[in-house]
């Protein structure tokens, strides 16, 4: 009898392992975005220069800060942030008081480290970036007792250059909109949105008037939450650049144009002294090319025409306009002399009028053309500001708000002790690395000695009472996550 097969009660499992199973909070997060309720991603920027705008190669390069919010559940149950928001105290009893508008000053928050919400954090990416990096020492992950519970923010600085295509059918008189796309690559953001984030001057978007360029002027970007073809998060920052054409009209076009008006003097020399008359307008003619060349790396390089090359283009065919007039006239003048005697100054005042007014009418239809032109690339900007104009409207909305949250913060007294207000220093004054905020007051008006009396003495009582709690974290002296 043959021996019957062995049988196999169930598989084995690969040398190498299995996946261990889902989690719960894994399978809650698929449910969530089948459903397309996953909580939004809250985004906002700050830039702080535009620079190497490069209209030939389509480049330029930012220098930006991020904001991020996002929900994080285990976050939701932080110590501090629920002893602040339930008592007005920090977990080991710190005291911390609201301004006048009944909220937490911005630079009181809790820094955790990034890993501990690295699973929830979004791992957006710059998609039209060629070269990007995080400025050293600039990336912060924080909870703000103004936030709901569980809710995470974060500010990350970056460097990078970007690619823009450009339309430079206006050039010199376009406007452009550089732009710098954020999106969401990853599968596990798959159905997080990108919402703007709001601070309390409004939308968190700003540019600093630091930095100025001499060829572009900066008008107020503006961001824009969408999703890409593939349905994934994706925020916009757009810049409006528009391009100052003052040198390109006077380096340029000034030039080229003074090249073909000294083309009329041929019209002095005698009708019949052709070889004269050529030697000017060919002079003329071969200046124009060389310096077309030598400018020529100024210019943009592309398939069509733009104004500039209407321009450059017509004023290379007046010149040669005006040279096959000059050899039209000496042919008249050579071989029909009875009738040159009679008519040939006439012809020549007929055709210089001619020729010098088409000149004149076309330099006068290019400055209206180039009006219109300038004026429908404003329209595109729909009633924007300068960067300048925006960052001063800004400071007086800041001004007004700290004015309406009562001026400076002044965190609560402690129990038993005595207000001394003439041991004080500003916020702004605070030393980096102050292990203490508390006690501190806006600056009377005392002395430099004084001042440095006031600090050793604050120094000295903040080292006895070494209070460790997490206002030494939030310090009014360090960086605050905000700044």
């Amino acid at each position: 009898m043959p021996p019957l097969p062995q049988q196999r009660d169930s598989p084995t499992a690969p040398e190498h392992g299995v996946a261990p199973a889902l989690t719960l909070v894994q399978t809650e997060t698929m449910n969530k975005t089948a459903a397309g309720t996953r909580n939004p991603i809250q985004i906002g920027f700050c830039i702080y220069s535009v620079t190497k705008v490069d209209a030939v190669e389509g480049t330029f390069a930012a220098d930006l800060k991020v904001f991020c919010r996002w929900h994080d559940g285990g976050m939701a149950f932080d110590p501090d942030i629920i002893s602040l928001n339930t008592s007005g105290t920090f977990a080991n009893g710190s005291a911390c008081s609201k301004d006048a508008k009944g909220e937490w000053p911005p630079f009181v928050v809790k820094e955790i480290e990034p890993e501990l919400v690295a699973a929830s954090r979004p791992l957006y990416t710059f998609s039209n970036a060629m070269d990007v990096e995080i400025v050293d020492g600039t990336e912060t992950v924080y909870l703000s007792p103004n936030d709901p519970p569980g809710w995470v923010r974060s500010e990350t600085r970056y460097r990078g250059q970007f690619l823009q295509m450009m339309e430079l059918s206006s050039f010199p008189f376009d406007a452009q909109f550089a732009s710098i796309s954020i999106r969401l690559p990853n599968r596990r953001d798959v159905g997080r949105p990108f919402v703007q984030l709001e601070s309390s001057n409004g939308p968190q978007m700003e540019m600093k008037d630091w930095v100025h360029l001499p060829e572009w002027s900066r008008y107020e970007p503006e961001g824009t939450a969408t999703t890409d073809s593939k349905g994934r998060a994706r925020y916009v920052i757009t810049l409006p650049l528009v391009r100052r054409y003052d040198y390109y009209v006077w380096n340029i076009c000034a030039v080229i144009s003074s090249i073909t008006f000294l083309a009329f003097t041929s019209f002095a020399i005698d009708a019949t002294d052709v070889p004269g008359r050529s030697s000017v307008v060919l002079t003329l003619l071969l200046t124009a090319v060389a310096f077309k060349l030598v400018v020529s790396d100024s210019l943009p390089k592309v398939s069509y025409w733009t104004i500039m090359d209407w321009y450059m283009n017509a004023m290379f065919l007046m010149l040669l306009v005006i040279a096959l007039e000059n050899g039209c006239v000496g042919f008249l003048a050579a071989n029909y002399e009875q009738t040159w005697a009679v008519w040939g100054t006439f012809i020549e005042a007929l055709t210089f009028v001619l020729v010098f007014g088409v000149w004149l009418a076309f330099h006068i239809g290019f400055g209206f053309h180039c009006s219109a032109v300038r004026a429908a690339e404003m329209v595109r900007l729909h009633g924007k500001v300068t960067a300048n104009e925006a960052a001063a409207k800004r400071r007086q909305g800041l001004a007004e708000d700290r004015a309406h949250r009562g001026g400076s913060y002044r965190p609560a007294a402690e129990p038993g002790h005595k207000p001394r207000d003439q041991q004080v220093v500003d916020v702004g004054d605070a030393p980096r690395g102050q292990p203490d905020g508390s006690g501190y007051e806006p600056l009377k008006e005392t002395s430099l000695l004084m001042t440095f009396a006031i600090g050793v003495t604050t120094v000295a009582r903040d080292s006895l009472t070494r209070r460790s709690s997490l206002c030494h974290r939030v310090h009014l002296g360090a960086t605050s996550p905000l700044g």
